[in-house]
Formats: C-alpha cells, structure tokens, sequence
C-alpha cells in the first residue's frame, strides 16, 4: 500500500481530541451502525482523496502539526487566541480549510452548481439557446474546488469571535464527518 494513500479530511489529531485512549473513538455510521471502538486512522478518510501526487497530503501533514499545537494552546489557557492574533488567523484559517476539506462540503458546492447548471438550462431553453453541458469533474476535483473556495475567503472570517466549547459532563461529546460549524446572530435581525 502507497504511503498516505488513506487522506482524511478531517485531520486525526482532532478525532484523537474526542478519544479516551487516543487510538479509537466511538463512531455513528448512518443510518444505524455503531462501533465502539473504531480505529482512528481508519474515520473520515478516502483513498487518493487529495490526489496521488501527494503534494496535497504532504503539505496538509505539515500544518496538522501546527494546528495541532495551537488548539493545545488553547485547551491550556481555555481561550482562543487574542482577536487579529497570528494565533487567532492561523486558527480560522484552520477552520476555513477544514469547513472547505470535508466530503459534505465537496457536495454541498456539486449540489449547487447543478442547480445552477438547471437553471442556466431552463433561462436559455426561455430563448431558444442551446447550452453545452458542463464537462463532468472526477470525484476528489469538488474537494479540491471546495477547499480552495474556502482557503481563499478565510479572510472574511477575521471578524468573528472564536468561541471554546468545553463540555464538563459526564454526557459524551461528539464530531462529525463535517465538525465545523458557522453561527451569526446578526442573521437573526433580518
């Protein structure tokens, strides 16, 4: 077997966050199978996912690691970093990649540009223009389309409040396939 020929998309550090021993976590696998003691390697991974070049994989390796110590960072103080921070940037570029790197966001953006495609369809069928179809992507180009979308507008998420969620119960805690999560009261006012 190729060396990284498993490429998760979301990173095994932070699987291991939601571990008691570091190596498996409890998984939910839709519509009604539990394992009690998955391996990690194992969750939220496709093969080639990235690419076979690797590139991709390697450099996404390398940051782990640093994402990985910046949220150890912020587990031991339990805040975020300071607003405008290199920490803070670093970290919502983080969020950015990982919210853009999960399949459910590769067919978020498919989902989307089919019903634009139909509707470009119908509006030129209305004059009586014919419209050529779209040529279609192989599967890891929507990952690959989404995660640059996302990295290219972390920027705009410098004015959000980085937030720590920290759950002291004995009730379990869980993540998703897609753990990231966007919440902005001020859409509540519209």
């Amino acid at each position: 077997m190729a060396r990284n020929e498993d490429q998760h998309f979301v990173p095994q550090f932070f699987l291991r966050r939601f571990s008691t021993n570091k190596a498996s976590i409890g998984a939910f696998i839709a519509p009604a199978k539990f394992i009690d003691c998955a391996p990690i390697k194992g969750q939220a991974q496709r093969r080639f996912m990235y690419g076979r070049d690797l590139k991709l994989e390697q450099l996404l390796s390398e940051q782990e690691g640093h994402w990985s110590a910046l949220l150890r960072e912020v587990d031991q103080h339990d805040l975020p970093p300071t607003m405008l921070s290199a920490a803070h940037c670093d970290l919502l570029y983080f969020i950015a990649l990982q919210r853009g790197r999960t399949i459910s966001a590769a067919a978020d953006h498919e989902d989307a540009l089919t019903q634009m495609e139909r509707f470009k369809h119908s509006a030129y069928a209305e004059i009586g223009v014919a419209v050529p179809e779209a040529a279609a992507l192989p599967a890891n180009q929507h990952v690959l389309r989404t995660l640059d979308i996302h990295t290219r507008a972390w920027p705009y998420l410098l004015d959000l409040e980085v937030i720590v969620v920290r759950n002291n119960t004995e009730e379990w805690y869980f993540a998703s396939d897609a753990p990231v999560c966007f919440h902005n009261d001020a859409l509540y006012d519209l």
